[in-house]
């Protein structure tokens, strides 16, 4: 099975790269809260699409944690299949940590499925490899949210994909085994962007203008 499918699409990671910022994005959500009525109208579709956003970029800065650290392991296997580790991871950690009791919880989770449309198109990876690789992903991932440590698991899941994938097995048909070693240079990788994560989204929530105008 090629590693790339030959098509129109254009490539994910360049398109990130050149049209998301970080600034950009704080840029949006620092809107004029004094027009209470146009920040009503708009707040559920900004926070959508800046999550959208977030999502994108923040996958691009946790390749390049992978990329830095392991630039041969990146150039072996292909810029399209660690991206799309890094999103799937990325997405999965959000969902899994930010607190469900949060006010905008599901305007910032749901918007993933509507984001892995727009990677299918911008991908150069057979589509119906990416959408059962997902599937199989936020399966894996998910089983964090019965764990007493998610941080661990999510971060020990991340370093078994990079770990499988290493080891030649094409990326839509890795799956979780804990029976398998953990590859000490990629549970660092996995800690790093972990970390780089979690810090954007915190600071990511804190800049989401409240509901509660008054």
């Amino acid at each position: 099975m090629p590693l790339f499918e030959v098509s129109r699409k254009s490539h994910f990671r360049r398109y990130v790269g050149k049209n998301i910022t970080w600034e950009s994005i704080v840029s949006s959500l620092s809107i004029n809260t004094s027009d209470k009525f146009r920040l009503a109208k708009i707040r559920e579709s900004l926070i959508e699409s800046e999550a959208e956003r977030f999502y994108f970029l923040i996958a691009l800065e946790v390749f390049d944690i992978v990329n830095n650290n392991e630039r041969r392991f990146v150039r072996k296997n292909g810029q399209e299949v660690i991206m799309f580790e890094c999103l799937a991871f990325v997405m999965s950690v959000v969902t899994n940590i930010l607190n469900p009791e949060e006010e905008d919880y599901e305007l910032i989770t749901n918007v993933k499925f509507k984001s892995i449309d727009k990677f299918f198109n911008m991908s150069l990876l057979n589509e119906s490899d990416v959408e059962d690789a997902f599937i199989s992903r936020f399966g894996m991932y998910d089983v964090a949210q019965k764990s007493t440590k998610k941080e661990s698991f999510l971060i020990t899941t991340f370093t078994r994909m990079l770990t499988s994938i290493n080891n030649g097995v094409y990326f839509s048909d890795a799956r979780y085994r804990s029976q398998d070693p953990l590859e000490i240079n990629f549970l660092s990788v996995a800690q790093k962007s972990f970390s780089h994560i979690y810090t954007r989204l915190e600071r990511f929530v804190s800049m989401i203008p409240d509901r509660d105008f008054d």
